[in-house]
């Protein structure tokens, strides 16, 4: 009864998070299936069995596996935990999910008019001789023309066990069979109450940076604005979650052409209207505003920087430690409060030496002491390989931005700043920056003709210290972002000799590690290490993204096309002696705030709450799978389950508590779908029966349960196939 639809790949290597995972789905499934359970029980049903898990004959070979890691008998009903951890049931007298087993079911539950069993032909009488079969159950299956009470065996009048399930009402029967999805309901609310009362950890809706060109971007929200209102109908709060709220509103709401949002910036409060823009992810559009949630300042737990980076090679950073503050001139001793404080030093003094003081637990037995650390890190040069592209067109003005004021305009093309030629676009802001303040001359091309605008470059008060991927380039210095086209400008020294000439248009690059040491980390680094196809995408600025990232010795293929010919080159790689990047590679944890709900009475409300957007989000997320809005390849299966689980339990108990109140709203959900073998079709069924007075054709409701069956077994077969896909070196 009430099939959970879970599945496991078990592959976490902690034995901790490992039992947590376990017992937490376990959980789930256990209260699904005694919400059957004691529903039946209380209107008389006898209750066979109760499993978590399915406790089905498994052979491999001539080997056969045990149906249950554990059983034992109580009463009535025997109790296990099966050796198939796809779910659980409760089996009923009279109820069987196998159509195959209905016939057999319905000669069970038949008992004589004074409720003697009707296979007890009396004292010395043997029904299997008479029937001249070798199974009684089979004689008394011959003697049975059907299931309905009121029929005979040799002119005895039968009747259902008044114990078994079909002899109960339709209400009964509707009670029992929507108990399970009740009881997921009710216990998402506690397990999301609970976690509310110790404390949630999430990440916030604060803007860690905006991708310039985007819509976030264009609109001026800045580093460290707090999102307190999404949808002019949102609840006002600082708790908004950043993945669970803002990106789940964007996906979700994708038939809405604008999104709404209240924002917080210091003391002042102000209402954005932004329409999102389409970006593909994986082959598969996706909407966003171009925000990119904040970091913390404290270093990976398993991985604090990037190998062979100016943060590896100062050799003294360790996993875990929290950046506090930095060393200045003069010593002066510089707070780092948040990633916006370590930016901002990071982007001001780019080309220096940096003395970082990090904070670091340091354990001794059964003690534990906080000290501090000074660990010097050098300049992080900017990694080229001798080509100059062509700047692109402006793809967006940043709003009261000086370009705004100087009269910049979408599709302008930068050609001179200053009395000097535009140059490199990739270093077009840095050498903006110098002059800060100044009055400058910019002459850009438009339409057929020119126009010389005056502008004045600004430092911005805070700034990205890596180069976004897949976007146009930000120059934030007067509020432009423009396009880096595919077409080489320039050569420089550093590829002279590898016959690339101006006017050659890119086609594809490669990355090249130079051997197996380096292919490895560059596949841990970046995942598949794939070409990185142009087409007709402007994709250099992409590749420069990665070349900053990439191994120093890891070289550069580079196919180009030369009139009607395509060519190939490969360079190498070199550091600047003139240009440097912020980011030194040291890799930061999300920033994450801790929602702790102050009385039960709040978390209770809290629970509600998230029980009650879980069921939402399922609804709405069926909606779109079913309308197309949501590809089909975005389902998860029982090993991203597990994954995700063991993800969240990382994370503490209290964010596998509100994972499991998703996964309990989410079985609500899908186990009352009108599909026969699930709660849903029972429901349709017993609906059916109570409308028209008498059952379903037997037939008919056979051939609907077997379409159910296979419909769940392939949806099952698909997802474990892409969870296959998704979890595997190729996916």
């Amino acid at each position: 009864m009430g099939v959970c639809l879970i599945f496991g790949f078990i592959t976490l290597q902690s034995l901790w998070l490992f039992a947590q995972v376990a017992i937490g789905l376990g959980a789930v499934i256990f209260v699904h299936e005694l919400g059957h359970f004691l529903v039946a029980k209380a209107c008389g049903v006898k209750c066979e069995k109760f499993y978590v898990g399915f406790d089905v004959p498994i052979r491999i070979g001539p080997i056969r596996l045990p149906r249950a890691i554990f059983k034992f008998q109580y009463g009535e009903t025997e109790y296990g935990i099966g050796s198939i951890p796809l779910g659980g049931y409760v089996k009923m007298l009279g109820q069987d999910d196998n159509p195959a087993n209905a016939e057999k079911e319905a000669a069970r539950i038949k008992v004589r008019s004074d409720g003697s069993d009707p296979s007890d032909q009396g004292e010395g009488t043997d029904t299997s001789a008479d029937s001249g079969l070798d199974d009684p159950d089979a004689a008394l299956d011959e003697a049975v023309a059907g299931d309905a009470p009121g029929e005979s065996i040799k002119g005895e009048e039968l009747a259902l066990d008044p114990r078994s399930y079909p002899a109960k009402s339709v209400p009964q029967r509707m009670a029992i069979i929507s108990a399970g999805v009740i009881m997921n309901v009710i216990f998402a609310v506690i397990f999301a109450m609970v976690a509310y009362r110790m404390g949630v950890q999430n990440t916030p809706c604060v803007v860690g940076m905006t991708v310039p060109g985007s819509p976030a971007w264009v609109a001026g929200l800045e580093p460290a604005d707090r999102i307190i209102r999404i949808g002019r109908e949102g609840r006002i709060s600082d708790n908004l979650r950043f993945r669970q709220d803002l990106v789940t509103k964007l996906i979700m709401d994708s038939d809405q052409d604008e999104v709404e949002l209240l924002v917080r910036r210091a003391d002042e409060k102000f209402e954005i209207v932004l329409q999102p823009s389409t970006i593909t992810v994986g082959g598969e559009e996706r909407r966003t505003i171009g925000i990119v949630s904040a970091s913390s300042t404290t270093l990976g737990d398993t991985r604090p920087f990037l190998e062979q980076t100016p943060a590896a090679l100062a050799a003294g950073f360790q996993p875990s430690d929290k950046i506090v503050a930095l060393i200045g001139e003069a010593g002066k001793r510089i707070p780092i409060t948040s990633q916006f404080d370590l930016n901002r030093e990071l982007v001001e003094h780019s080309t220096d030496q940096l003395t970082f003081v990090v904070e670091r637990v340091e354990e001794g037995g059964a003690d534990t002491a906080m000290r501090e650390v000074e660990v010097q890190v050098g300049p992080n040069p900017m990694m080229r390989c001798g080509l100059v592209m062509e700047m692109g067109p402006i793809t967006a003005v940043r709003f009261g931005s000086a370009a705004e004021q100087a009269g910049f305009e979408q599709g302008d093309v930068i050609v001179e700043y200053d009395g000097n030629p535009v140059g490199d676009p990739i270093t077009l802001p840095l050498r903006l920056r110098k002059l800060a303040g100044e009055s400058v001359e910019v002459k850009v091309q438009r339409g057929d003709g020119t126009e010389t605008l005056t502008v004045t470059p600004q430092v911005p008060a805070s700034q990205a210290t890596r180069f976004t991927w897949d976007s146009p380039l930000g120059c934030d210095e007067i509020g432009v972002a423009y396009m880096v086209m595919n077409t080489v400008a320039a050569v420089e020294a550093g590829a002279a000799e590898s016959g690339i000439q101006p006017g050659d248009s890119i086609r594809q690059v490669e990355f090249v590690p130079v051997d197996e040491s380096g292919l490895k980390i560059e596949g841990e680094r970046f995942g598949r290490i794939e070409p990185i196809p142009f087409a007709d995408q402007h994709n250099w600025l992409v590749a420069f993204g990665r070349s900053q990232s990439s191994l120093p010795r890891t070289r550069i293929k580079i196919d180009y096309q030369r009139a009607s010919e395509t060519r190939s080159a490969t360079l190498d790689r070199y550091a600047s002696t003139e240009w440097t990047v912020p980011d030194r590679g040291m890799l930061f944890t999300s920033h994450e705030e801790t929602h702790q709900a102050d009385s039960w009475a709040n978390a209770f409300h809290l629970g509600l709450r998230e029980t009650k957007e879980g069921l939402w989000m399922v609804v709405k997320v069926l909606q779109k799978v079913t309308t197309g809005g949501i590809s089909v390849t975005n389902l998860g299966g029982p090993g991203m389950i597990v994954a995700a689980a063991g993800s969240e339990a990382s994370h503490g108990l209290a964010r596998l508590l509100i994972f499991l109140t998703l996964l309990s709203a989410n079985l609500a959900v899908i186990n009352f779908l009108p599909i026969p073998v699930l709660d849903g079709g029972h429901m349709m069924f017993l609906a059916a029966e109570g409308i028209r007075g008498k059952p379903i054709d037997e037939q008919l409701q056979f051939r609907l349960t077997m379409v159910g069956l296979a419909f769940i077994l392939s949806l099952m077969v698909f997802v474990i196939g892409l969870d296959i896909y998704r979890l595997g070196p190729w996916g």
